[in-house]
């Protein structure tokens, strides 16, 4: 009680203390790139009420306002320049907090603010990422303390060169708003807010000008993925990420992904995902604290193979989110490499080395073969007609116990627009595993027999379709999404020179099937 007691009396004593007892602090140290936006702009963190216990508040007057002297490490978005520098911070200095209403001075926002005169007269700063030739706006709130105190903004960029600065002066008998704008002259990178205590109406450099609500406005908010590589497991999946940094504005953003190679299938056969990624409105700091996962999936398959890869990219977003360097530290990261790491070696009873299809004729044949089964039980072969929804055609017994390899097959009939499969491995004791999914075609795409028009089309609008078969009086017409969902079927008779359907309403790549009764024919239909 007595050590708490002298620490009230004197801020430089506290600060010789809490080096000396460092171990009463326990605030970790918080790492994060520069903003888009100021983090802790009106200094609510930490929150401190006289109750805290780290750090310990120091005199109360009334007794639920307080000051108190907080390592800068504890401050969100904030740091201090070491003593006898001019701009390094490698020195765990302090920040001199009050409550709103101690000695009768209101917070300009919330509930603290800060005094820039602490235990010293401390210059505080704030970084800022931004790319050369950007403007944005800045807010800042000064009060003086015992009178009229000044104090000084200096705005540089990443090569420590002034773009602005700013003498500010003002009294202490209310909070006093400055605005101004910046551009960056200067490279790409962190540009710094650094604010430095001036002369005093007390003359003592630990007694003078307040600061609060300090706001930086009209910067994009960034995009990126969080890494260039991610890897897991083939039964596991550890989704990349997007780092956000800035403000996603009402109603959210969008961002779209896609693939630009890789050595494993999409589709559903090694994996699947999300075209698009929902960015939730709100405030991100562009660390992976603030990240958002990308829509994966990986098949856990029952092949024995080498491991597999999928290169991801970002191929656009929603205004205002913008591709570019979210963590500021000079790289773009608009594509990351996935790596699938094979699991079925060690722990497969049934090792499939090989799972085809062909058509012929009217018929699908299936052929697969494993090189070593144990305990299996049967194969349970699965048809799709879009790879999410599965229907079992049969059964075909396993070897039980073997060393050699073993050759299966299965046949089934043609169905209209039904061209994957899978292979359901059961053991004996009941527990399963599935293969890769496979796609067997047996459509002829763009037949020369068969037209449509217009191609593009609108969408809403009426797709024609001209047929030259005879080969059965009804025919069977289907479009489909790229995501396998159908947009329409139809069965219509076969004596009609054009068949007239409704075009889908929402712009993409639709996929139109047509089955005449012996063959189905593809054509790809543009809808804009």
């Amino acid at each position: 009680m007595t050590f708490l007691i002298v620490l009230h009396a004197n801020k430089h004593f506290y600060r010789l203390a809490l080096l000396v007892f460092g171990l009463l602090l326990s605030w970790p140290t918080l790492a994060q790139p520069p903003g888009r936006i100021l983090f802790n702009s009106d200094f609510e963190m930490p929150t401190l009420t006289p109750t805290s216990p780290s750090p310990p508040r120091q005199s109360c007057s009334p007794a639920t306002a307080c000051w108190y002297l907080v390592p800068e490490s504890s401050v969100p978005g904030w740091n201090v320049v070491d003593i006898n520098t001019t701009s390094t911070d490698v020195v765990n200095d302090l920040v001199e907090f009050w409550n709103s209403g101690f000695l009768g001075v209101p917070a300009q926002s919330g509930n603290q603010f800060i005094e820039l005169n602490a235990d010293r007269g401390t210059p505080v700063f704030f970084e800022i990422c931004m790319f050369s030739g950007e403007t944005l706006t800045w807010s800042l709130w000064h009060r003086g303390r015992s009178g009229i105190d000044q104090m000084f903004l200096a705005i540089t960029d990443a090569s420590n060169n002034v773009l602005s600065s700013r003498t500010i002066s003002s009294g202490n008998t209310a909070w006093v708003n400055y605005t101004g704008t910046v551009t960056n002259t200067g490279p790409n990178g962190s540009v710094r807010f650094t604010f430095r205590p001036g002369t005093t109406a007390s003359g003592d450099p630990t007694v003078g000008n307040f600061i609060d609500n300090i706001q930086v406005l009209g910067l994009n908010p960034l995009v990126e993925f969080a890494a260039p590589t991610y890897s897991a497991i083939e039964n596991t999946v550890s989704r990349p990420r997007l780092l956000i940094n800035g403000t996603i504005p009402v109603g959210g953003a969008i961002v779209t992904i896609g693939t630009a190679g890789g050595t494993a299938t999409g589709g559903g056969t090694d994996y699947s995902f999300a075209t698009t990624v929902n960015i939730p409105a709100g405030n991100y700091d562009g660390s992976p604290a603030t990240s958002i996962p990308i829509g994966l999936t990986i098949v856990d398959d029952f092949l024995v193979e080498t491991n597999e890869t999928i290169i991801f990219n970002i191929l656009g977003a929603s205004i205002p989110l913008v591709v570019n360097d979210a963590d500021c530290n000079g790289i773009i990261q608009s594509s990351t490499t996935y790596s699938v790491i094979d699991n079925d070696v060690s722990l497969l009873p049934v090792e499939l080395i090989a799972f085809s299809g062909i058509a012929r004729s009217n018929q699908i044949q299936l052929f697969w073969q494993t090189g070593m089964e144990k305990s299996s039980a049967h194969f349970e072969v699965l048809r799709s007609p879009d790879g999410l929804n599965w229907q079992s055609l049969g059964e075909v017994r396993a070897a039980g116990n073997s060393s050699v390899t073993q050759k299966y097959n299965f046949t089934t009939e043609v169905t209209f627009n039904q061209p994957y499969y899978l292979l359901k491995i059961v053991d004996q004791d009941g527990s399963y595993k599935y293969s890769k999914i496979i796609a067997v075609k047996t459509e002829r795409e763009n037949d020369s027999g068969t037209q449509t028009y217009p191609n593009p089309v609108t969408k809403g609008g009426k797709l024609h379709i001209m047929t030259a078969t005879d080969a059965a009086q009804r025919i069977q017409i289907e479009i489909i999404d790229l995501l396998g969902v159908s947009w329409g079927k139809y069965q219509v008779a076969n004596n009609q020179p054009t068949i007239t359907i409704d075009a889908p309403t929402v712009v993409g790549t639709y996929l139109l099937f047509i089955f005449d009764g012996k063959t189905t024919t593809r054509h790809k239909v543009l809808v804009q």
